[in-house]
This record gives structure tokens, sequence and C-alpha cells, in this order.
């Protein structure tokens, strides 16, 4: 993959809030519009749309470790793109949240991944932005 393999962001609120607007899926688009600008759910599941293309979408999130798997395909399935966000405490308040895309399997980035991660990496610093407007 080429560019950043990850990105972090620090944000200026609770750990608890910020791990839930991430795991929401239905609050995708609020955080991440250039990467989900519309999004339903159907008898596939979770399919939204944005300036990457369509896209299968689920999230997998456990609060307990403050990881979010967010995996991404095409419509009619196939091989998934996995992004890993993971959401921690720091050290002087706030929250960390570092994302990656995951290249566990040994295959490179897709080209799909190449166009998603640029956009959700964009969201999160939109949400730091938006989150030190309100404090």
């Amino acid at each position: 993959m080429n560019g950043p393999v990850q990105v972090t962001v620090d944000i200026d609120a609770p750990v608890e809030s910020v791990f839930c607007q991430l795991a929401d899926i239905e609050r995708l688009a609020e955080w991440a519009p250039a990467f989900c600008a519309t999004i339903q759910v159907g008898r596939a599941g979770w399919r939204i749309v944005g300036a990457a293309g369509e896209f299968g979408v689920e999230l997998i999130a456990t609060e307990r470790t403050g990881v979010i798997l967010i995996e991404v395909q095409e419509p009619t399935s196939g091989p998934a793109d996995v992004f890993t966000v993971w959401i921690a405490a720091r050290a002087g308040g706030g929250t960390r949240v570092r994302l990656a895309p995951f290249l566990g399997s040994g295959r490179p980035g897709s080209d799909r991944a190449r166009r998603v991660f640029p956009l959700l990496a964009t969201g999160l610093a939109g949400l730091r932005e938006r989150y030190s407007c309100l404090s």
C-alpha cells in the first residue's frame, strides 16, 4: 500500500464518547462523510456510497479492547479490506485514535484500500476538529 500505513489522531473527548461514535455504523456518515455519503441496510447487510465507490461495510467493535474492525468489500461480495481502529485514553486526558489497514493476510493492500484509507483518515481528522469546537 503506497502512502501512510497508519494515522494517529488525538481527540479532546472521553474515550467512551469517541468509541461510541466510531463503533456505531449508523453514525459512519457523521465522522467519515467522504467515505460514506449515504448508508442503508438491506438483506446483504450495510451498504455505503461515497467518494471511493459503493461498498458493503461491517463494523466489529470490542469495547473492552478499544478495537474496531472496519470491513469493506465490493457490493457483490468477495475478499474484504479490513481497517483497524485502536482507541485508548491519552495520559494527559482525551483520546488517541490510530487507524491502519490490516495487512495480516500477507496480501498487499488493494486498490480499494488505497482509495478508502485516506477517506477514513480524513474523517478522523475532522472528528478531532469537531470535538475541539465543543471544548
